[in-house]
């Protein structure tokens, strides 16, 4: 059995979101790069034109995929400020059929079998219970990198649908 332990402090949180969001939602990471060049194609055509309203659907556009990321960022921030589970130190306890996790007010347990998939990542595991609800241990809650890389491979084995990223 393999021990891990850390503080779900909201930015260790934001980190296993953060991957979520990097290889599931592929679009808000290039959510403000799109909004940059929609203002900068309504500053060129406004210089061109000359006139502020006839190219306003490209400053619209531009604005609203520039500042879509900010608000989901804060609205994700939020919603972790509201679990349970944030400050408190996770502990967690792995073997070869199972994962069971404690804090001071919950615990869960389940098998490595029954996760919908795992995303395998340098900085962690997230380990999804369904398409967009997951499980998030960090690395840092290992006490050793040889603990990480045998839990890292048993995941491998153990979870159906697995793909490790960087």
């Amino acid at each position: 059995m393999i021990e891990a332990k850390a503080i779900l402090s909201e930015d260790t949180m934001m980190q296993g979101v953060a991957l979520h969001y990097k290889y599931k939602m592929p679009l808000v990471k290039w959510m403000q790069a799109i909004g940059l060049i929609q203002l900068g194609a309504y500053i060129v055509t406004v210089v061109k034109m000359g006139s502020l309203l006839e190219p306003i659907s490209l400053f619209l556009t531009g604005l609203f995929f520039f500042v879509v990321p900010f608000f989901i960022k804060q609205s994700v921030r939020k919603n972790l400020q509201t679990l349970s589970t944030t400050g408190q130190e996770m502990h967690w306890q792995m073997d070869e059929s199972t994962l069971s996790a404690t804090t001071s007010d919950s615990q869960f347990s389940q098998a490595w079998s029954s996760y919908y998939e795992a995303l395998l990542s340098s900085d962690g595991f997230l380990l999804y219970t369904q398409k967009n609800g997951f499980h998030w241990i960090p690395r840092a809650a290992f006490s050793s990198e040889e603990a990480f890389q045998e839990i890292k491979a048993r995941i491998q084995t153990a979870v159906p649908k697995c793909k490790v990223v960087a």
